[in-house]
This record gives structure tokens, sequence and C-alpha cells, in this order.
């Protein structure tokens, strides 16, 4: 079936195909893909595909996880947090990375159903407090 316009039910169809073909290219070479958003018009659709290595215990090596190993320091919190557990209001998240641009909420915390949420630096450095030596 030749595809003459993308509209909704079409690009959905093409991201299930994407999303197939995204698996089979990230398990051939052990590593971690993920198809993100996009956009389409009439005759056009963009969709971001993003690819990272896995470490020796098979967490994704995200741009996320390496910023906050590079960054954690700096706002007082201990850079071995990263993959790491933290309870803020009766939940539990695992601290997954950060956005050093996101000045009000740079941390990023994946709750036990795999929903993603931000977190502030004074939520994160008191879980995770830097030890000064």
């Amino acid at each position: 079936m030749q595809t003459t316009t993308f509209d909704r039910t079409a690009v959905e169809r093409i991201r299930i195909d994407l999303d197939a073909a995204i698996k089979a290219v990230a398990e051939k070479h052990g590593i971690s893909g993920l198809l993100g958003r996009g956009s389409f018009t009439d005759v056009t659709l963009t969709i971001k595909a993003e690819f990272a290595t896995l470490s020796i215990d098979s967490e994704v090596n995200s741009k996320e996880a390496e910023a906050f190993k590079q960054n954690a320091a700096y706002y007082g919190v201990d850079c071995a947090a990263i993959g790491k557990t933290f309870r803020h209001l009766g939940t539990d998240y695992t601290l997954t990375g950060m956005n050093p641009k996101a000045t009000n909420y740079p941390y990023l915390g994946r709750r036990a159903d795999g929903k993603t949420f931000k977190f502030a630096n004074d939520v994160v450095r008191a879980a995770f407090p830097l030890q000064r030596l």
C-alpha cells in the first residue's frame, strides 16, 4: 500500500513499523533504540530516533545520565547516585539523569511504572548529598 498523504492514521501505522525496525537494529548491535517525538504535514513526516550504548549491567548510557555524571557534583549531589532509588512524597523513583539547562527541575526520575518525572535540585540533593572529604 502506497501512502499518498500523511494523516494521523498513516503516521501511526508507519510508527509501528519504525518501532519494530529500531528494535531489530538495536538488538542486532547490542544497543538501545528509541523512537522519539515527531511531526508531520500532508507531505512530510519527521521523527527523531535515538540510540545509545549499554553499560556493563545493561543500563542505557543516555545523554541525561552522562549529563548527570558530569554535573551532579556542581549541584551538590553524589555522582554515584545515578540508577539509585529515592523516595519523594511517598513514591519511589529511580534517578535516571538530568538536564542541566532546566534550572528549576533538572533531575529526571523514573517511577516503577516507567513514567519519567522531573525533580528540583533540593529533592535530589536531600536524597543523595555530596559527601565532602
